[in-house]
């Protein structure tokens, strides 16, 4: 018999790979390393601002202005307010439909309809030809 066609003997494959506590070692090495990735992260995103530079971005002086701004624009609404009041207290009236134009060698609706009810006839008529052939 040529060894072509003998079944292969069963060979016990070769064990690879690491042993569980080097597996664990490697492990927390990597938790390590991406605790380490994140707190750079976090320490990056978070700005690190002076006080003599907030000072700059937004002086006390500045405060008062914003407060009164602030006042005149509340103002400024009211007043608008006050005056559209009327217009809003109008009653909205419904548009008035239009009817929609017909294209160019369209169809009206009377045509619409008288060829909806040809095309039914012409259905019906090839639904009780399909019958007669089947019975």
């Amino acid at each position: 018999m040529p060894d072509w066609v003998k079944p292969k003997a069963k060979v016990a494959p070769k064990k690879k790979g690491f042993s569980a506590a080097t597996r664990r070692k490697m492990a927390e090495g990597q938790k390590r390393r991406y605790a380490a990735i994140r707190a750079a992260k976090a320490e990056a995103a978070s700005p690190k601002v002076s006080k003599k530079l907030a000072d700059v971005i937004a002086p006390p002086e500045d405060a008062k202005f914003k407060e009164k701004m602030s006042e005149a624009m509340k103002a400024s609404w009211a007043k608008r307010k006050k005056a559209t009041a009327p217009v809003a207290a109008t009653p909205k009236v419904a548009p008035v439909k239009t009817p929609v134009p017909v294209k160019k060698g369209g169809l009206t609706e009377a045509g619409r309809k008288a060829l909806s009810l040809a095309m039914k006839k012409r259905w019906a008529a090839k639904k009780r030809a399909a019958e007669k052939k089947a019975a």
